[in-house]
């Protein structure tokens, strides 16, 4: 199964492999073409968040829009909220 991405069924099917000592991290990547470090983050965030933890999140800018305006002055903010 190497390849680039994997939902998060397929992760989790990868962590429980895992976990219950049927096959050990190095083996898993190995096997499933995963960087051990790639596979030591979804079982982090598995621990952390659930499966909540390996749905693929899009990258996400550093600043929001929102959080961007509130550093502007208010001359700056009147001229961005005109515009927009």
């Amino acid at each position: 199964m190497p390849r680039g991405k994997y939902n998060a069924l397929e992760k989790l099917a990868v962590i429980q492999e895992v976990s219950s000592d049927k096959i050990g991290f190095l083996a898993a990547a190995k096997k499933y073409g995963i960087n051990k470090t790639t596979l030591m983050k979804w079982q982090r965030r598995y621990k952390l968040y659930g499966e909540d933890g390996l749905v693929s999140q899009e990258r996400k800018s550093i600043m929001s829009a929102s959080s961007a305006r509130l550093l502007l002055t208010d001359h700056e903010r009147i001229s961005v909220d005109c515009c927009m």
